[in-house]
């Protein structure tokens, strides 16, 4: 039991020196999180599978214009005794260990009969089941159709627009600006013009959907957003949109109408429509797009953001090297300055990091390099590092997305990486367990001492002598 005290007290001292080292904060958390699962309660039950159902397989042939894309699908019915699935294509195994009763095989080619057939497999070795041989041809051609380009804005602020031709209102000064394009990945440039202009970027994703806030406040009254999507596959394919809107200033207003940026951005992600009563009165008659296109407003200067190394991968308690390199300047503003702040942002736009120095005489071709460092107890998962460059009445935001993974502690090779992280939370359940087997191990102490005290009172020559049940012996001194 002495040897059990020493190594839990050595458990418990490797345990709060490597997380107080590492982190305060990740080892109050981790600390919270071992209470929460040691209260936790598991229940398990077990259902004893029959021998798997026969599939009856099902093909079809898919030829995707948008992506010039041929593929032969393969469907069967969920079978609740099949525990995987093992797909074969002219008598030759095709794919194996499928979990979902379907399949898109997308190497074939145009104009050629394709054979399959399906094994279904039970868990612990139940039996198996295939199926029948099913065939089929695949078109002469499949050529990629792309369409028109368009792009289009759905939301600001708290306002709907889809459909709108112009006019839209919003209380808030940071708007969130929302919309879609049918260019999957396509660079969304903003041009946000008025007294000051906002020029930012972001990317749509694979649906095409896409939105960014407003860094800056933008002042009350008229603005025009001049919205340009870009195909990153060829940038001659692109579309263009642009409306005017206003941002109101009111009185009084509820707390959902409030322009606070955490309130506000909950209200726009839930697509929250304000309503016109809230706003003040414009004459809506005014505020059209334009029929003819409009030449967007000429920037007297741009920058590319991008990290050394092109990493896009961060680890926790390192720092990112972020490098702002400006492409172009025009002549009336090759001596002018600027402040640049720079921001890591979470996945709810909150900004976690947030850096801000002045820079002096822009010129193309300059490189300004930062330093952000990562605070060790940093969240793990996806954010967005945001570069804010003001300089006069202009202001231009470029953004980047990163991954922040845990700080590895060592590399065992085959893809296994310890964390450092991971190594202080295993020690800190050697801890918790060595704590339970001592408390353990001092149970039984106690009972093992009580047993033999009651054993002492009862048996032992000096509590019987001093009960007087027992005389002294002859010849034994007292």
């Amino acid at each position: 039991m002495r040897l059990h005290v020493v190594l839990t007290a050595i458990a418990f001292g490797v345990y709060f020196l490597a997380a107080f080292l590492y982190s305060p904060h990740f080892f109050l958390v981790d600390l919270k999180d071992k209470i929460y699962a040691l209260a936790d309660t598991i229940g398990v039950t077990a259902r004893v599978l029959d021998a798997p159902v026969k599939p009856v397989v099902s093909v079809t042939t898919t030829c995707d214009t948008i992506k010039g894309e041929l593929s032969v699908t393969a469907d069967w019915a969920d079978d609740e005794n099949s525990y995987t699935y093992d797909m074969f294509r002219g008598g030759s195994l095709l794919m194996t260990n499928l979990t979902n009763s379907s399949y898109k095989d997308t190497n074939v080619t145009v104009g050629t009969n394709y054979e399959y057939f399906v094994v279904a497999n039970g868990p612990m070795g139940p039996g198996t089941a295939t199926s029948d041989t099913v065939s089929i041809t695949t078109p002469a051609e499949c050529i990629r159709v792309l369409p028109s380009p368009l792009v289009a804005a759905t939301s600001i602020g708290t306002m709907d627009i889809a459909g709108q031709s112009g006019g839209a209102q919003t209380l808030d000064q940071t708007p969130l600006f929302s919309g879609t394009t049918n260019i999957p990945f396509a660079i969304i440039d903003i041009v946000v013009h008025s007294n000051e202009t906002v020029v930012l970027q972001t990317i749509a994703n694979a649906n095409g959907y896409w939105e960014i806030e407003s860094p800056v406040q933008l002042s009350f009254g008229e603005h025009t957003i001049y919205i340009t999507a870009t195909d990153p596959s060829d940038s001659t394919r692109t579309a263009t949109y642009n409306i005017v809107f206003y941002v109101n200033q009111v009185t009084a207003v509820s707390d959902s109408d409030s322009g606070n940026t955490s309130s506000h951005r909950k209200a726009s992600r839930s697509r929250t429509v304000s309503t016109a009563s809230s706003l003040s009165t414009k004459q809506s008659s005014i505020h059209t797009i334009p029929t003819s296109p409009v030449t967007p407003v000429l920037i007297p200067f741009d920058f590319i953001l991008r990290t050394e190394g092109d990493n896009r991968t961060f680890f926790q308690g390192k720092t990112i090297s972020a490098e702002v390199a400006i492409t172009r300047v025009d002549a009336n503003n090759a001596s002018a300055g600027g402040t640049i702040r720079y921001a890591l942002t979470d996945g709810d736009g909150n900004a976690v990091i947030s850096v801000e120095k002045s820079i002096e005489g822009l010129r193309a071709g300059k490189v300004i390099r930062e330093s952000i460092p990562l605070p060790a107890d940093l969240k793990q998962g996806e954010y967005v590092l945001l570069v804010e460059f003001s300089s006069g009445k202009f202001t231009i935001v470029r953004t980047m997305d990163i991954s922040v993974m845990e700080l590895p502690l060592s590399d065992l090779g085959g893809g296994v990486v310890i964390t450092y992280p991971q190594f202080v939370r295993n020690i800190g359940w050697i801890a918790f367990l060595s704590l339970t087997l001592l408390l353990g191990w001092f149970l039984l102490w106690i009972r093992e001492y009580w047993l033999y005290a009651h054993a002492a009172q009862h048996v032992a020559e000096r509590n019987l002598a001093g009960k007087g049940l027992i005389t002294k012996r002859k010849g034994v001194s007292s």
